[in-house]
């Protein structure tokens, strides 16, 4: 009966052993070696400190009847009215260094020759993007466009 009872308990055994090694080199041993094969290299010129700061480019419409135009930059949305800066600009649009992780609003005024008013307001977020890779993150800062060209500008 030992006998027996060894021969038994080793088939199992054995078997055990064999079930779990053929588990494994069917998939491809990744549950052993957690090994992450899409895993990349940083590319070159990656920058691995995050910008506390990114670009705001306003474009605005300058022409005979709008030779400089007014502006407002405010922090989230104008109806808060938390102001940012003021400018005036007098070319096609301008581009400010602010602090990312920021919705920028502008309204901008355009005071025709002819005594019209027109207000314009847009706005953006300025963020910032993350890639992971193996060994480092990269930064990219997602700069705000900001719009307040006329649409059907006078001549």
């Amino acid at each position: 009966m030992t006998i027996y009872y060894h021969i038994r308990k080793t088939v199992l055994t054995d078997g055990l052993f064999l079930f779990v090694l053929l588990a494994a080199v069917i998939n491809g041993c990744d549950f052993w070696t957690d090994n992450d094969e899409d895993c990349e290299p940083a590319p070159f010129g990656c920058v691995d400190v995050r910008p506390t700061t990114g670009q705001v480019i306003i474009r605005s419409t300058i022409n005979g009847k709008n030779l400089q135009v007014p502006i407002a930059v405010f922090r989230g949305d104008f109806e808060k009215n938390d102001l940012v800066l003021l400018d005036t600009l007098t070319g096609s649009g301008a581009t400010y260094e602010l602090p990312v992780d920021q919705y920028y609003s502008v309204v901008a005024k355009y005071i025709q020759k002819d005594g019209d008013t027109v207000i314009a307001i847009d706005g953006d977020d300025l963020s910032v993007d993350t890639d992971d890779y193996c060994d480092k993150d990269c930064y990219d800062v997602d700069e705000a466009n900001i719009d307040v060209r006329l649409l059907f500008p006078k001549k």
